[in-house]
């Protein structure tokens, strides 16, 4: 390689000489990778995934709460439909007139010979006096 000292001409092409050697050069090519954009584009992808996950979750966590809350509803609706079939025979056991005639010869009440009713404002007078049904033999 000659070099021209004093003549700057000659340097200016030697160094365009370089500089179409170096664009001769093949390239070495880069580690591919992602691009800053299609990284962009997977988060997004991802915190869009994210979300609709958490949104059914969320959703399945509220269905899942209701249904506990209508098997207990259920449960207490069952246990109030016993007490009230045990309260309705108890009721019936109170109310019969057998019991209630038991009871009132236990607190000493004794039936009527006869009775006299008084007459109300307009019923027929026929039925002012009547005797009693005698059940005791």
């Amino acid at each position: 390689m000659k070099k021209y000292r004093g003549n700057v001409a000659m340097a200016v092409v030697e160094n365009r000489r370089q500089s179409t050697r170096q664009s001769k050069r093949p390239r070495t090519e880069r580690a591919h990778g992602l691009t800053t954009g299609e990284k962009l584009l997977y988060l997004l992808s991802v915190m869009v995934c994210v979300a609709l996950a958490s949104v059914i979750l969320s959703k399945y966590a509220e269905l899942t709460a209701l249904n506990i809350s209508a098997q207990q509803m259920d449960r207490q609706i069952r246990e109030l439909q016993e007490t009230n079939q045990q309260l309705e025979i108890q009721q019936k056991q109170l109310s019969s007139g057998e019991r209630a005639r038991e009871y009132a010869k236990q607190k000493g009440m004794k039936r009527a010979k006869s009775y006299k009713t008084l007459p109300v404002p307009g019923q027929s007078s026929s039925a002012r006096q009547q005797k009693p049904v005698n059940d005791e033999g």
